[in-house]
């Protein structure tokens, strides 16, 4: 049976979740919102899902080298648009199924 599409808007959701719960300044509030953004809805939890899956495969083919790039490439650094392009493709991948 094949995977029920992802809407591009909740996997963009997913995809900032990500990001921010991935920052050095997660706080355990932002983790509650979280958990109830998943609980909200199955569709978010599908997401949270399928991302949760790509960012397996893709660590499990990183090495040190590659995790640092894509560590770089999301920080918040001086470039939003970069930033901005990382995360639309992991929202390609994520709603495209994979």
């Amino acid at each position: 049976m094949a995977e029920a599409a992802i809407p591009r808007a909740v996997a963009q959701q997913a995809v900032e979740w990500m990001v921010e719960l991935q920052s050095p300044d997660a706080t355990p509030d932002l983790k509650n919102q979280w958990q109830q953004w998943r609980a909200a809805d199955p569709v978010h939890e599908q997401a949270w899902q399928r991302i949760e899956a790509v960012n397996g495969r893709l660590g499990a083919m990183a090495g040190p080298d590659t995790l640092n790039f894509a560590k770089a490439a999301l920080a918040p650094q001086r470039s939003a648009r970069r930033r901005q392009m990382v995360k639309s493709l992991v929202v390609l991948v994520v709603a495209g199924g994979a």
